[in-house]
């Protein structure tokens, strides 16, 4: 059926052809097409630059008559400035020139209400015949006649100063109205020239990028060309797709035969899939022609004794095998096992676990159980020792527990150097065990030296017992330290860790006691205690001073 399919499909094989071939033709058009058009994108580019230089110039104009439209603002503020000068000026004039006015007003009244005193004296001979009465009078008629002239003249000016402020004021509103068109005009100046300057921008950015497309016509020509050529080739793989068709036809039908295999190997998976489903849950299913194959009996021999009764697993750490993480895995491991064998044949089985992860797990059990009961057999002899030489059971409570203060600071420190700044995965196992028992020795060594000196002194107060003691046993007491620091210190050029740190934890614990705990902290609890430092033995002390 594909190889009738494929014969069928010939005609439209030949039409394809055809129309590639069109598609050719069209394409060398197309490319004789490019030439004008470069040349016309050419000349768009220099109109771009031409309009670009004119803005530059229009740019220029416009800014001058900003600054000159700019200039006559202000002049025109200044102007203004006067003018309002002039107007208050006109006003108090004016109102001089009215108060002027009323003041001649009223001297004019005042010689007029003369006229009737002049006329009763008039009847008078003694005054009518009188030069200098007559003289008064008359100078008195000349200054009315004046004043009422002068007060006309001052009413006209008052009246024309009147208007001439009127005008000046309308002037200054008027101005002021022009100078806010003004400074209008300068706005849309200064927006004019900013538009040129964003107008000169486009224009330089619209010739740049008209030069990028004239400078890239030719990688467009080039994409032709190639274009052009895979065309070309795409035509002469359609010549040979003809021929390739029958190859393709015959792949079709071996295609059938190996799809008819696999649909042969899909019934051997349902069967096999069908088998497993019967499988328990803990379990696991193997083929029967797998069980019987040589392969798996050589797989048999390599994990299972020869009596098939005893299975190996190798279980492997994604870690180092001597670290505490993977020691700390064996349990995991353990209980693992145990869960899986559960409700199997194998749930009776003897499970054990071996290699050097699980030696070392048993050895760090054993050192924790050795190591408690080394403390706690320890302890109790030290403080037996302790209570029967200082003849007390409050020493001996503060020493052991300046000793643990110690050995604990001792070893925090240590496992900070060892883990936080040199990059150890921690302390090894054997060094708390070694060095508990080695600074608890020494320690309480140097606990007796002291406090055995402090029984010698008993007639005296604690306070002065104490520092005498101390002067005692002072020197003795930091020489062996040093010696002793000495001592652990040589086991430093070793190399081996377990070493470096017990020497450490040592030379610390040496340190801190010798130096920190013994000087301050024995002192300071034997004052606390005083006379109880005896307890329950004071009463017997009493009576033996008695005695």
């Amino acid at each position: 059926d594909a190889g009738k399919g494929i014969a069928a499909n010939e005609p439209k094989m030949k039409e394809a052809t055809n129309g590639i071939s069109d598609l050719i033709s069209g394409t060398n058009q197309l490319k004789s097409g490019m030439d004008p058009l470069k040349k016309g994108l050419s000349d768009i580019e220099d109109g771009l630059k031409q309009g670009s230089m004119g803005s530059d110039q229009l740019k220029s104009g416009m800014e001058q008559i900003y600054t000159n439209s700019k200039a006559l603002l202000n002049g025109y503020k200044q102007l203004l400035g006067g003018y309002q000068n002039v107007e208050n000026g006109l006003g108090d004039l004016l109102t001089g020139y009215n108060q002027t006015a009323d003041g001649v007003k009223s001297a004019q009244d005042l010689l007029q209400s003369t006229k009737q005193n002049f006329i009763n004296l008039d009847s008078n001979p003694t005054f009518s015949q009188n030069p200098d009465y007559l003289a008064i009078k008359s100078n008195v008629q000349d200054a009315q006649n004046i004043t009422g002239s002068l007060g006309e003249s001052l009413e006209q000016l008052n009246a024309g100063l009147a208007k001439a402020q009127a005008g000046i004021t309308t002037a200054n509103s008027q101005f002021i109205d022009a100078i806010a068109g003004q400074e209008k005009l300068v706005k849309g100046m200064e927006g004019i020239v900013n538009g040129i300057a964003q107008q000169k921008a486009g224009l330089d950015a619209m010739a740049n990028g008209q030069g990028q497309i004239v400078s890239n016509l030719s990688k467009f020509s080039a994409g032709f060309n190639r274009l052009n050529d895979g065309q070309q080739q795409l035509l002469v793989g359609f010549e040979d797709l003809g021929g390739q068709m029958n190859q393709l036809s015959d792949g079709l039908t071996k295609s059938a035969d190996g799809l008819n295999k696999v649909s042969d190997g899909l019934n051997s998976a349902q069967d096999y899939l069908a088998d497993v489903s019967k499988v328990k849950q803990n379990g696991f299913y193997i083929p029967q022609d797998v069980l019987e194959g040589k392969d798996f009996a050589q797989v048999l021999d390599v994990y299972l004794s020869k009596d098939r009764k005893v299975m190996t697993l190798d279980v492997v750490f994604n870690k180092n095998p001597y670290s505490i993480s993977a020691i700390n895995r064996i349990p995991v491991l353990v209980q693992t096992v145990k869960r899986v064998v559960k409700d199997t044949k194998l749930e009776n089985a003897t499970v054990a676990i071996g290699g050097v992860t699980s030696v070392y797990h048993d050895l760090d059990s054993i050192s924790e159980h050795d190591y408690s009961r080394t403390v706690v057999l320890m302890l109790a002899g030290i403080s037996l020792i302790l209570i029967i030489l200082l003849r007390s059971l409050i020493m001996p409570i503060y020493l052991i527990g300046s000793l643990i203060l110690t050995y604990y600071t001792s070893m925090a420190i240590s496992e900070t150097i060892f883990v936080n700044w040199l990059g150890y995965s921690g302390i090894s196992w054997a060094v708390p065990f070694f060095a508990f028992v080695i600074l608890m020795a020494l320690g309480i060594d140097y606990s007796i030296f002291l406090m055995d000196r402090f029984n010698e002194f008993k007639h005296i107060s604690v306070e002065e017992a104490i520092l005498l003691s101390m002067k005692k046993m002072g020197t003795v007491i930091i020489s062996a330290a040093i010696i002793l620091g000495g001592t652990f210190a040589a086991m430093m050029p070793s190399g081996v860790l377990s070493l470096l740190q017990i020497a450490t934890i040592l030379l610390i614990g040496l340190f801190l006691y010798a130096i920190i705990v013994l000087p301050l902290l024995m002192p300071v609890m034997v004052k606390t205690f005083g006379e109880a430092n005896w307890w329950p033995f004071r009463k017997y002390k009493n009576q033996q001073e008695q005695l």
